[in-house]
């Protein structure tokens, strides 16, 4: 963001001549989060301040609202079980929370503390070896012809680019868990979008954070980009993070460019200092209206650290732009089948269809168009007939449809198993209150048994 010198002009007499003085008034100071226990940024579109009553419906979203976010978790990596998750570790949270927790126990609205001085969010994420809990923001995101700013407080606090992050996304569609083809992660990309991965920090003892990771998509391509101010060189931005303490974070977005600010972490989760720079960059959105993510990824925490889980605080997330009305979303429960010490979340995909799935409470008063969304895993190595591959449903038990990998797809093979899919549906085929839901595949059973999860059906 350029900064450029104000002058305050006065006028002078001198001999008779009036002349014009410049007197250069002193660069303006960095952007600072006002003190408050709310959202902070001015006429949010969108604000989530985690006030209000805790979510009790659905086995996904623990205590996050169903009716303002839709959670995921998914395991993008070979699997001999559907979508596992473990137990998580947790810090202690609120009165009823466990300190090793199944899901959806790893999403919770934790009460206020000395370090944190109003309610806010929690996430952790058990899902090793690239896994990702992602909670997708039901009401759309628009930057048409400006710079929107999406505003967050959240935990920076990282001890190696080996565990754990948090995460932002903002794609086109609608999608369940949104990741990255990187750091042999090798999980599903959207079709367009932008995401922001906080994964990147300085050797040195104060766990400063040097810079983030911000990739773009088009066409499911994955690229990196660079900061135009060359902050990756060094740890030019010194912004100081602490376990368990909220930086605040403001992402300032167009169609052609983007700019993250961050503060440093705050000792109560009120007063925070000037935001700082940390990444600048030119980028190429082809679209303007979409879907916000907040999430968590985990690399490899057992595997590295010994930890169950990464632990991501949010609060006061929000927006700004026109105020779209948010999608109604139904969710199918997640399976949550006992396995070992965790939960199996997905549903096996058998090549003669699941059984029916329910999705509760459709309304179709007024639609107009409607969206199913579904993570499907299917193995890329030991089936290589990749245009073979069909991902099949049926609604309500009535004619199948399917759906074959795009040609940008599968020009990523092999090295992504994992598919995100938002499908267009037709509304005729809907009812009003429960609906149901049936997939099928072919042409990928060879190997590792293909899986789906996160399954939504959102009506607009």
């Amino acid at each position: 963001m350029s900064r450029g010198r104000t002058a305050a002009w006065r006028i002078v007499a001198a001999t008779g001549l009036v002349v014009a003085v410049a007197a250069c008034a002193p660069p303006p100071k960095p952007p600072t989060r006002p003190p408050t226990t709310g959202c902070s940024l001015p006429s949010a579109a969108f604000c989530e301040s985690f006030e209000g009553a805790r979510n009790i419906s659905g086995n996904r979203n623990g205590d996050w609202s169903t009716a303002r976010f839709s959670a995921a978790r998914w395991h993008p990596d070979l699997s001999s079980d559907p979508d596992h998750v473990n137990r998580a570790q947790i810090p202690a949270c609120r009165s009823g929370a466990v300190a090793n927790p199944l899901p959806a126990a790893d999403s919770l609205v934790c009460n206020p503390s000395s370090a944190i001085r109003s309610h806010y969010g929690l996430t952790s994420t058990a899902v090793q070896n690239y896994g990702d809990n992602s909670y997708r923001i039901s009401q759309p995101f628009d930057v048409a012809g400006r710079t929107g700013t999406i505003d967050f407080d959240v935990s920076l606090y990282m001890q190696g680019a080996l565990l754990g992050w948090p995460t932002l996304a903002f794609t086109s569609q609608p999608y369940s868990a949104p990741s990255y083809l990187a750091d042999n992660s090798g999980a599903a990309t959207p079709r367009e979008g932008l995401e922001v991965q906080f994964n990147s920090l300085c050797a040195d003892a104060g766990a400063w954070t040097a810079f983030l990771k911000v990739r773009t998509y088009h066409l499911f391509r994955e690229t990196l980009l660079h900061d135009e101010h060359g902050a990756e060189s060094g740890c030019t931005s010194n912004v100081k993070t602490a376990a368990g303490r909220l930086n605040h974070v403001q992402v300032r977005v167009s169609q052609s460019h983007i700019e993250v600010w961050v503060s440093d972490a705050s000792a109560d989760g009120v007063h925070y200092g000037p935001l700082k720079r940390t990444f600048s960059a030119p980028l190429a959105l082809t679209f303007s209206r979409g879907y916000v993510y907040v999430g968590v990824h985990n690399h490899a925490t057992v595997k590295y650290a010994n930890l169950p889980s990464w632990t991501v605080l949010w609060d006061n997330i929000a927006f700004d732009g026109p105020r779209v009305p948010a999608s109604r979303v139904s969710q199918v429960s997640a399976a949550a089948t006992p396995s070992g010490s965790g939960l199996n979340m997905g549903y096996w995909l058998p090549a003669t269809g699941t059984a029916p799935l329910g999705l509760p409470g459709v309304s179709t008063a007024n639609v107009t168009s409607a969206t199913l969304v579904f993570d499907a895993f299917a193995d890329s190595i030991s089936n290589s007939n990749w245009s073979g591959f069909r991902f099949s449903y049926r609604l309500n038990g009535k004619g199948w449809h399917s759906a074959a990998l795009s040609a940008d797809e599968i020009a990523l093979m092999p090295r992504a198993s994992s598919f995100s899919f938002s499908l267009p549906v037709d509304p005729h085929e809907l009812v009003n209150g429960t609906n149901t839901v049936q997939f099928a595949g072919s042409g990928f059973y060879a190997g590792y048994q293909p899986f789906i999860g996160n399954i939504d059906l959102i009506v607009g």
